[in-house]
């Protein structure tokens, strides 16, 4: 049998990746329809990157018609996505394919909690079927929507699976991680990963953190993003600690940014993922608060999550999400509120220990979130496949 990949973008793979390998062990092959034209549709452009990392074909594809024709030559039985939310042309591609295959979207981090919240329960519905972390996500979702049948179909469309790229974990070593970042085994190192701005930050909170209006951050009681910086090189100069910082291409983040700090590392691999492999190589992971604290917890990295503008910045829907899978289960935890107090910066900067241990076990605070961690959430994924084809 043969399995397709929806492929867009390469950051896809970092979802993917992990569910291709093992539907190869399985038996299947695997072939990744890569559509171009779209804003961010990278992967038509680096067929050779895509097929090497999936073990398999790369089609290139432009259009409804063009890449129905390739699915029903390629002909798969399932063809699966890393995100619920796909361009209205797609819906038609689903349409005239769904006679000879099954079409499933693999959740990431709750994305597809946030694009139902967004778009309401038909996002859902085009799809046969869609992945999700943990029960606890799926049931709160359903409860959001108070006409019982709504949240029933929430639940039956909703297979949890836990989140296929810790799956990852599994195959690294810290030491061959070090090693291909050129650190030295007794070497202290932080990772630090800024984060791409919210959608609903305001205007001049956006241009304070790191616009026109920087210069008045002080005086109007906000950090910068040059405060943050400083701060974090502060802390790594005392405790004698060497700076990765590891870019993602949707932060935008500004020219001095790359200058700041002696080793600067983009995407070079979505599978393994980089940030993956950084996160085992480091010895404290710091960043903007964001999700990719899930994927510091299960490396088992001692983390510091800095915020820097009020979490309603975010999609307000989603809100008690965060609120539940974020606040109170710790998983941003401990944390530095510079959002209520900049000043806080300084003196964490200048008198913080060494964080050399998490305060709670990575299980506890990622199971709300991603159910169980077991390196087997891509076998649930093609379990829920194969159950369907």
């Amino acid at each position: 049998m043969r399995l397709g990949l929806w492929l867009p973008r390469m950051s896809y793979l970092r979802v993917l990746g992990p569910v291709a390998a093992v539907a190869r062990l399985r038996g299947w092959d695997v072939v990744a329809f890569c559509p171009k034209g779209g804003p961010k549709s990278d992967a038509a452009g680096q067929r050779a990157a895509v097929s090497r990392q999936i073990g398999g074909a790369a089609v290139v594809v432009e259009g409804a018609t063009e890449a129905t024709a390739a699915i029903r030559s390629w002909r798969p039985k399932a063809i699966l996505s890393a995100s619920v939310k796909v361009e209205d042309w797609v819906h038609v591609v689903m349409g005239e394919t769904r006679d000879t295959c099954l079409w499933g979207a693999v959740g990431y981090l709750q994305e597809e909690i946030v694009w139902t919240l967004m778009e309401g329960p038909r996002v859902l519905r085009i799809w046969d079927f869609v992945t999700t972390g943990s029960e606890q996500g799926r049931d709160q979702l359903a409860a959001h929507y108070p006409l019982m049948c709504v949240g029933d179909d929430i639940k039956r469309k909703l297979v949890v699976t836990g989140y296929p790229p810790l799956d990852t974990f599994h195959s690294l070593t810290r030491e061959a991680c070090r090693a291909k970042f050129g650190i030295k085994p007794d070497e202290r190192v932080i990772l630090f990963i800024p984060a791409a701005r919210p959608w609903g930050l305001s205007w001049w909170r956006r241009a304070a953190f790191d616009g026109p209006l920087a210069w008045a951050a002080p005086a109007l009681g906000v950090p910068s993003y040059r405060r943050v910086v400083a701060a974090v090189i502060r802390y790594a100069h005392r405790h004698s600690a060497r700076i990765i910082m590891k870019t993602r291409a949707k932060n935008q983040d500004p020219a001095w940014l790359d200058t700041a700090f002696s080793q600067v590392v983009g995407d070079e691999s979505w599978y393994p993922h980089t940030t993956l492999e950084l996160l085992k190589a480091a010895d404290l992971y710091i960043g903007i608060a964001s999700a990719t604290a899930v994927e510091a917890a299960a490396a088992g990295v001692p983390s510091l999550h800095i915020f820097t503008w009020p979490d309603v910045a975010n999609v307000p829907a989603y809100v008690p999400f965060r609120k539940e899978f974020f606040h109170e289960s710790l998983l941003w935890h401990p944390r530095l509120q510079a959002d209520r107090d900049p000043r806080l910066l300084e003196d964490w900067a200048e008198g913080a220990e060494w964080q050399s241990s998490n305060p709670r076990p990575a299980e506890r605070v990622i199971r709300p979130m991603c159910g169980t961690v077991d390196g087997l959430a891509s076998d649930r994924v093609m379990d829920a496949v194969e159950a369907r084809v």
